[in-house]
């Protein structure tokens, strides 16, 4: 009896340390507490000139190792940045940073292809909890990443608490300003008068907007506070001269090396399989890379010359030469500018310099397809997921246009999962495994031989379908990698391996757990939900599990169903043979925090809490 007691104090004090508080971070939560003051003065030809005076409050251990030192990027051929000073404060305390703990250096490598070549770094001397961080920065813009162009959004408030804020813009000529504030937390302030152009933007009271202790997060800028200033009004206006540049970059012969690709996917039958032989073939060819220096600002991709001589180039040098391959296989194809990153971003009305990625938007037999020639898989008839539910602004010189990169069904991304299972003597069982991916699902798995040994692959296989401790012995059927191009994978495998029943007053059992976006619905606090539930991109999956040599005891394991706009679940079983089936469709890739709080999401969440928990099959072993 005493040991029943101390399990369930245990399960109890467990439990209170893991349940999940779904909410906005309060301000006495937060790891620093900001302080900025920002002077933005902006010239008729959209050179800009920064001054900014931030100060930073060390709070807790999280934030004194998150600001002790601090990075700043930017790109020397259009703007210049520097320290003018910097501190820590420990009550009377001064200590300034000297010369030597600020370094100006080259970045080594860039995560997106829109590159920023150098970094400012400064290291705070004698930080501790409590100590306050100041320093002043310049930054002019002397050549404006788009000509004649000035545009900059900012955040207030996200994920850090900030205290006091000012922002004062001034202009030669007009900005066009657009405000998101969905709490009222800001002040605006306009003066606009020829030639002198005044806004101000001010902080009424601290705050911060960090999700705590969301499942499947994703925060919404719409939900956020921020505001943006653009010298254009729509994104065609802002973007509109790269268009003639890129076109005159294409206009150029494609070099020999390059033609050569285009003669061998000349061969090729469809659409789909001219596009992927050449996006495959180019990855082969030329190396993907973000960190050589930028050309005009970073928007404009070198010559196709240099690029075939250095065979590497970043995503806009990629998009380049393969719409001029497209274009020479007779497609309509062009350079199309977008945001990368999960989760999908959007954009605000007032333009600005939001788009990090460069990609190829080919319009064929009336639908757009999208190419993105950086990644290591060609997806044509997909779309990757860092790329997948936002728009796209597509550079043609006849019309610049915004175009949504819509997910293709989630039928046509799929994940199928066959085991055969027969149970053995001394807690032994063999299993036999198929597994057919296809789309999205399969993107991850494709060229992966090109990458990896093949015993690498099998094992990272087993590991991520059973523990591999209890692995006796395992032997794969047939299977390729070698290819670039995105289509049907299949993997099949038998294994013989231990296993380890649960055990209950009534016989043996086995546990089925639903997927992963099924059940994690059971988390989500709708009464204190503040951000929308990712799931990635639409999509269907489908697990069934048969087994051989037992018969199920008892009748309660039944069959249920879920639907709803976002998301179907089925569970079946079937006694004769023994089988057990679980079925998924994801039909969009989140659900937003205004349908969290609906009356037909708590419906639906109620059902999946019945039909979307683990089952338990009690089973005996027949001979």
């Amino acid at each position: 009896m005493k040991k029943n007691a101390k399990n369930v104090l245990f399960a109890a004090v467990f439990f209170l340390a893991h349940r999940t508080e779904a909410r906005w971070m309060t301000n006495a939560e937060s790891d620093i507490a900001v302080q900025s003051r920002v002077q933005l003065h902006v010239e008729e030809d959209g050179r800009m000139r920064t001054e900014t005076v931030t100060s930073i409050r060390v709070l807790n251990e999280t934030g004194r190792a998150r600001v002790g030192t601090l990075r700043f990027n930017y790109g020397p051929k259009n703007e210049s940045l520097k320290v003018v000073g910097a501190r820590t404060q420990n009550g009377a305390d001064v200590f300034k940073v000297g010369a030597s703990e600020v370094v100006d250096t080259e970045i080594l490598a860039t995560e997106n292809g829109f590159d920023q070549s150098r970094q400012v770094v400064i290291s705070f001397p004698q930080v501790r909890v409590g100590s306050v961080l100041s320093f002043e920065t310049k930054e002019d813009v002397h050549k404006p990443f788009i000509e004649g162009q000035a545009s900059a959004r900012f955040f207030v408030g996200k994920y850090d608490l900030e205290e006091k804020v000012d922002y004062e813009i001034t202009s030669v000529r007009r900005l066009f300003l657009e405000v998101n504030d969905p709490e009222g937390r800001l002040v605006v302030e306009k003066n606009e008068k020829e030639k002198n152009y005044r806004y101000a933007v001010h902080l009424k009271a601290p705050f911060v907007r960090r999700a705590v202790d969301e499942v499947r997060a994703n925060v919404e800028e719409r939900h956020l506070t921020w505001f943006v200033f653009s010298t254009a009004r729509t994104y065609a206006a802002l973007f509109g001269g790269l268009a003639d540049r890129y076109e005159d970059l294409l206009k150029a012969p494609l070099p020999a090396r390059f033609q050569a690709l285009v003669e061998v996917a000349r061969k090729e039958k469809t659409p789909i399989e001219k596009i992927n032989s050449v996006a495959s073939n180019l990855a082969g060819v030329v190396r993907y890379m973000g960190d050589w220096r930028a050309v005009d600002g970073g928007f404009v991709p070198r010559t196709m010359k240099l690029i075939a001589e250095t065979q590497s180039g970043d995503c806009k040098d990629m998009s380049l030469v393969t719409a001029k391959m497209l274009r020479a296989l007779g497609f309509d194809a062009t350079i199309g500018l977008t945001i990368r990153g999960t989760p999908a971003r959007s954009l605000p009305s007032v333009p600005y310099l939001v788009f990090n990625h460069a990609i190829v938007a080919v319009h064929v037999d009336g639908r757009d397809l999208w190419v993105d020639p950086t990644n290591f898989q060609s997806f044509a008839d997909g779309v990757p997921e860092d790329i997948g539910g936002r728009d796209a602004l597509v550079m043609k010189t006849t019309e610049l246009a915004m175009r949504p990169i819509a997910y293709t069904p989630p039928t046509a991304n799929s994940e199928v999962v066959k085991v055969d299972l027969h149970f053995l003597a001394d807690r032994r069982r063999r299993e036999k495994t198929a597994i057919d991916f296809t789309g999205s699902k399969a993107f991850p798995y494709v060229g992966n031989e090109l990458r990896f040994s093949r015993a690498q692959i099998e094992e990272s296989t087993l590991a991520g379908n059973m523990p591999i401790a209890d692995l006796i012995h395992s032997e794969f059927g047939p299977w390729s990698l070698k290819s670039r191009i995105v289509g049907p994978v299949h993997l099949d495998f038998r294994v013989e391996r231990r296993f380890h029943p649960l055990e209950t007053s009534r016989g043996l059992a086995l546990e089925f757990r639903p997927p992963a976006n099924v059940g994690d619905l059971d988390k989500v606090d709708r009464a204190h939900r503040v951000s929308a539930i990712g799931f990635g991109p639409p999509s269907t999956a489908e697990t069934t599990v048969e087994l051989e040599n037992v018969e199920m005891l008892g009748d309660r394991l039944g069959s249920c169903v879920v639907r709803s706009p976002w998301l179907d679940y089925e569970f079946t079983l079937t006694k004769k043979p023994l089988r057990v089936t679980r079925r998924l469709t994801v039909k969009t890739d989140k659900i937003s925090r205004e349908e969290v709080n609906s009356p037909e999401f708590g419906a639906f969440e109620d059902e999946v809490r019945k039909c979307g928990n683990a089952k338990y099959l009690i089973y005996r072993q027949v001979r």
